[in-house]
């Protein structure tokens, strides 16, 4: 029971709640805003230049599995055509066309494997991106930091 002076336990645990969600936010907000310490920025560099790297990797695989996709349609356009000049009389026709059929359903097998494979990596470094974004994007550093990194990266 409640009076106008003590209001019930559940708005009272529903009020904290809020105010609890409050702070840990605006806590998250000040940690995500406070400056790079000279570890973070150099992880953070560490992380930059990995995800270009695996990105750079990712685009030459890309294009390597979009060369395997084109070289697929092409081939299986020109087996439909080949196989309206196949004789259903000639058992050596038959043999050849059904022999690149074979080929091609096991190159269009290949092809899938290395689709998802790709998929999943290109999905590996989109999280690994999440991470960098959350962990160093929009945050301060001091450039003597950043300069002194650099500078100690640069050597042999």
């Amino acid at each position: 029971m409640s009076d106008s002076k003590h209001p019930p336990a559940a708005l009272t645990a529903l009020a904290l709640l809020a105010m609890t969600c409050a702070l840990g936010a605006s806590n998250a907000r000040a940690q995500a805003t406070a400056p790079l310490t000279a570890d973070e920025l150099r992880s953070c560099i560490a992380q930059q230049d990995t995800l270009e790297q695996r990105t750079a990797g990712l685009m030459r695989a890309a294009k390597e599995v979009e060369s395997a996709k084109t070289a697929l349609a092409l081939e299986a356009g020109k087996i439909a055509e080949a196989q309206k000049d196949v004789n259903p009389k000639d058992k050596k026709a038959i043999a050849a066309y059904n022999a690149r059929a074979v080929d091609y359903n096991r190159s269009s097998q290949e092809f899938n494997a290395q689709a998802l494979a790709l998929n999943a990596l290109g999905r590996i470094i989109q999280g690994e991106r999440e991470a960098f974004t959350a962990a160093c994007v929009n945050r301060n550093f001091r450039a003597v930091d950043r300069e002194a990194i650099l500078k100690q990266q640069a050597k042999p």
